[in-house]
């Protein structure tokens, strides 16, 4: 069960980093693989687990296949029972929401919660990235400045590749002013990055945090109109 719960995850995160995922997903993959890829994503929602039906739902819609409609009402009302209360619990359920067909949520404490991470004694680049995405797609205001400085308090503590990988996809959701203050870090993100068979490079933690790195620093150099300095 866990081996096919990180599974999904790699899955969905790797369509979520590239860009026109069909496309590519057609021209890479036969239709062997891609039925077996969907097959995966199709299965989480059987879950009750709001990560699970998340990255499932995310994978799916990123892939180009519609959720039927009675499955979609049905996910669509375990996530709107979400705990508002739990940061991750929040995230997922606000992620799955986006990615479902016409489900709305009503959170009344969320703004409570994002703001919570604020009050942590050292907040991570983790909990700071779920915050400001849940608030980026509740769009609930919050204080950049605040968060800024949290995130960059969080990336002097810990600057590995899972803590800068958010970071980067933390800094994207900020205002301009405040996430080009993080733009810089993208060169200790690839500079950790090491090499396998002569042909790739990936960064500790896998495929997920690989993916989710690439991503960061696309995101953030695309919101700041500049080139992202990663040719390959």
């Amino acid at each position: 069960m866990r081996m096919w719960y990180v599974s999904l995850i790699n899955l969905s995160l790797f369509l979520f980093a590239v860009d026109c995922a069909t496309p590519f997903l057609n021209a890479y993959l036969d239709e062997r693989s891609q039925k077996s890829l969907h097959a995966v994503l199709i299965s989480a929602l059987d879950s009750n687990e709001l990560s699970t039906i998340h990255h499932g739902a995310a994978g799916l819609k990123l892939a180009g296949i519609p959720i039927e409609a009675s499955k979609n009402k049905a996910l669509c009302s375990i996530v709107q029972k979400v705990n508002g209360e739990e940061l991750g619990q929040l995230y997922h359920a606000v992620s799955g929401a986006v990615a479902l067909k016409d489900c709305l949520l009503s959170i009344p404490n969320a703004k409570g919660t994002i703001e919570a991470v604020l009050k942590e004694d050292s907040p991570t680049s983790q909990n700071i990235f779920l915050a400001l995405s849940v608030a980026d797609k509740l769009k609930l205001k919050v204080n950049y400045k605040s968060f800024a400085e949290a995130l960059t308090a969080a990336l002097v503590k810990d600057d590995g590749a899972s803590s800068l990988s958010h970071g980067l996809n933390a800094a994207a959701l900020l205002d301009n002013t405040n996430a080009g203050k993080f733009f810089i870090r993208v060169e200790d993100l690839v500079g950790q990055a090491e090499e396998v068979d002569g042909k790739y490079l990936h960064l500790e933690g896998g495929l997920s945090i690989t993916a989710f790195g690439v991503y960061g620093i696309y995101n953030l150099a695309d919101k700041l109109d500049k080139s992202p300095g990663v040719k390959s």
